[in-house]
């Protein structure tokens, strides 16, 4: 067998790019997940007021100011993507440091999507009343950010009739 033949090695690869070597013997990997516990736990923090009590209160401003997110909303969205990177994690031992990032990429979007399901919800009045019911759909929100991102696309086809297509294409003179 020669040196371009072997087994998990093609040629023109290295092989540190055909070799999936677990998350947890490389630093970058061991990096990445230290910062995401990092997050998580100030997160927890901030969840349970020690940080700043007024990230985690609903008060009189977010009545009269009904487009405005309490952060809380956030703080919980963020906590549920988290949930899900970590358990992905504990399913996906053997995963590669870039498979560990991209699963973080999960966090802004569940950031993104919150902010969509807590304003359309509320339009809709589909959000629940008390803070603690809010704080739960928003875990839920990031836990299942494809679920979320799928309803929001249902409620939008139901919104704008007609193929999803036909919204993006352009047409001439505009």
């Amino acid at each position: 067998m020669t040196e371009t033949e072997r087994p998990g090695v093609t040629t023109g690869q290295s092989e540190s790019e055909t070799t999936h070597e677990p998350w947890y013997t490389r630093r970058r990997g061991i990096v990445i997940i230290g910062f995401y516990a990092v997050l998580t736990a100030f997160a927890g923090l901030i969840a349970m007021g020690y940080t700043d009590p007024v990230l985690v209160e609903e008060s009189s401003y977010y009545q009269e100011n009904p487009i405005a997110i309490p952060p809380y909303i956030y703080v919980y969205a963020f906590m549920g993507a988290m949930a899900y990177v970590f358990t992905t994690l504990l399913v996906n031992v053997d995963a590669d440091t870039k498979t560990i990032a991209r699963i973080g990429l999960r966090v802004p979007a569940a950031l993104l999507l919150v902010t969509g399901v807590y304003l359309l919800g509320s339009m809709l009045e589909l959000v629940p009343g008390t803070p603690a019911e809010k704080a739960g759909l928003a875990f839920l929100v990031g836990l299942f950010v494809k679920h979320a991102l799928k309803g929001l696309s249902t409620i939008s086809m139901r919104m704008y009739p007609g193929e999803p297509k036909e919204l993006f294409r352009e047409r001439p003179g505009t």
